[in-house]
């Protein structure tokens, strides 16, 4: 009885053999046939700037650009002096945030360390609020044409004070 059922197994695994065999021709055939018929289409229409619509003008005319003398688009002050007042104004909110953050993080710290874990939770929940704060003032000073490295450097300045005043280490 044991031989049969070695020859069973033996004729299981040959008929899966030939059926993973002949799936693979039926693939290729189908491959090969696809193959055909995307050379034998052609493009109906070829887009070219020729072949597009040109724009319609709106009845008022085509925009022009603001006369000299009026208040530029957002996002772009109007001269040197105020894109520096306006550096100084997000410097001052971001160190402001900065400093929240790190006094919250630094109570959070500090009752995760006595396990006073529902204080720490409240400090952690005002650390997000704060980072939440800080990310859309980044992207209000983005808006604003101002310089990325702005949050970081505002972020520098907040840990060098601390640091001074002895509430972190470096």
């Amino acid at each position: 009885m044991p031989k049969y059922g070695a020859w069973i197994a033996v004729i299981v695994l040959g008929w899966f053999l030939c059926a993973g065999l002949a799936t693979a021709q039926s693939v290729a055939g189908v491959a090969k046939k696809s193959k055909e018929q995307s050379a034998n289409k052609k493009a109906k229409t070829v887009i070219t700037n020729d072949t597009l619509p040109s724009k319609a003008k709106s009845p008022a005319g085509p925009a022009e650009a603001s006369p000299p003398g009026t208040a530029p688009a957002p996002g772009e002050p109007k001269s040197a002096d105020e894109r520096s007042k306006l550096e100084k104004e997000y410097l001052q909110k971001f160190q402001n945030l900065y400093t929240q953050y790190e006094e919250n993080r630094l109570q959070y710290e500090k009752n995760d360390a006595e396990r006073y874990h529902s204080s720490a939770r409240y400090y952690h929940e005002r650390m997000d609020k704060n980072m939440e704060q800080i990310k859309a003032l980044e992207e209000q000073a983005r808006k604003d044409g101002l310089a990325p490295g702005l949050s970081r450097q505002a972020h520098k300045d907040v840990r060098k004070k601390l640091v001074k005043e002895g509430k972190i280490k470096e």
